[in-house]
């Protein structure tokens, strides 16, 4: 009952069974215990902002930052969390910032090229996705990432470009009809 770890182990394993409310229950307690762990306060953050509590999350997240304002992943959910508000360009800030910490972190790459299309800036979208890409071996890209740059290579007009990722897109994962529509689009 006092070992703040072994409740954010339960935490866990409760989140991947699906009890979320369970599980948000046991890391706010771990949290409570450990206090000066930025990483445990991230998590919780994370957890509430799946569920839809943005405000929870936000106080979660403000304290991670009280703690390490270093922490990448501290800015990458607060960021998310603005994002969620529809707060696009504070949001872009924070994911900025987390990048800063963390220039080659994939998840942070792949939200901060997300966040540039939404603001209609596929220039700089390109630009991030291609940075993302570097971090992957030639031919082992997600599809995610390669439909993010055939999106941004038809905003450009560069359409052919945008048919070439697109079509890669389709034939490494799960394609949507939506990768197909754009695909064809192209």
């Amino acid at each position: 009952p006092v070992d703040a770890e072994a409740r954010r182990h339960y935490a866990e394993s409760l989140w991947r069974r699906g009890a979320r409310s369970e599980a948000v229950a046991q890391m706010e307690e771990a949290g409570r215990l450990a206090g000066e762990d930025a990483s445990l306060w991230t998590r919780l953050a994370e957890m509430h902002l799946s569920q839809g509590h943005t405000e929870q999350a936000w106080q979660s997240v403000e304290r991670a930052l009280e703690i390490d304002p270093k922490l990448p992943e501290v800015w990458l959910i607060r960021g998310g969390i603005l994002r969620t508000a529809g707060r696009h360009r504070e949001a872009l800030v924070d994911q900025l910032r987390a990048l800063r910490y963390a220039p080659r972190d994939r998840r942070i790459l792949l939200d901060v090229a997300e966040l540039y299309r939404e603001l209609n800036e596929p220039e700089r979208a390109l630009q991030t996705l291609q940075t993302l890409s570097e971090t992957y071996s030639p031919g082992e890209e997600p599809g995610r990432v390669l439909f993010l740059q055939g999106l941004a290579y038809v905003a450009l007009g560069r359409y052919d470009d945008g048919a070439a990722s697109l079509a890669a897109a389709v034939t490494r994962e799960n394609p949507t009809p939506e990768m197909y529509y754009r695909w064809g689009a192209a």
